[in-house]
């Protein structure tokens, strides 16, 4: 008798199917945690509340912390021309995070303590922006970032591109430090 021959007789088509399914199911819920994932960024979360509650308002006004519900209390805006040794200088602690050259950065601090960065690369400097992106007017700062609390209250202005719109965002309460 051949010793392959037990393993064979062993083989359950049950159990095979079984195991099918399992797998089946996990990637199915992974690629639907991906798409809620996707509506979890900054960005897209900014712009979904936008979209639908500033249609058609001329002064519309957002509070980001109502906007952003996640933990935080300070939130840093880097434009795509920041450096690492400019944020880490923002922060007030080395920036080891992966830093992609000429993208729009997002850090949120709780308690002095990274809690989610984004960024948000720039494909043409000469068009930095396309449909549905989110930036936040620094133009006024000396530096290329902004840091802003809970309370910060922003205006929306809605920016044509070639692809749809923007929004720009001013602070209006101006809780920009530094």
């Amino acid at each position: 008798m051949n010793e392959a021959e037990p393993c064979m007789s062993s083989f359950q088509p049950g159990k095979l199917l079984a195991i099918l399914f399992l797998v089946l199911c996990f990637c199915t819920l992974s690629c639907g945690k991906t798409a809620d994932l996707e509506s979890e960024k900054v960005e897209v979360t900014i712009s979904q509340y936008v979209r639908s509650h500033c249609a058609d308002i001329k002064d519309c006004r957002l509070s980001i912390g109502e906007v952003l519900q996640f933990p935080w209390d300070e939130m840093y805006f880097f434009d795509y021309k920041a450096e690492t040794e400019e944020v880490s200088k923002a922060l007030g602690f080395e920036y080891i995070g992966r830093s992609r050259e000429f993208s729009r950065k997002w850090i949120f601090l709780l308690h002095k303590q990274i809690v989610k960065i984004e960024e948000y690369p720039v494909f043409e400097i000469d068009r930095p922006f396309t449909s549905g992106d989110i930036d936040i007017d620094i133009s006024n700062n000396r530096e290329r970032f902004a840091r802003f609390t809970r309370r910060a209250e922003f205006t929306v202005d809605s920016v044509d591109v070639d692809s749809g719109n923007f929004f720009r965002l001013s602070c209006s309460n101006c809780e920009a430090a530094e």
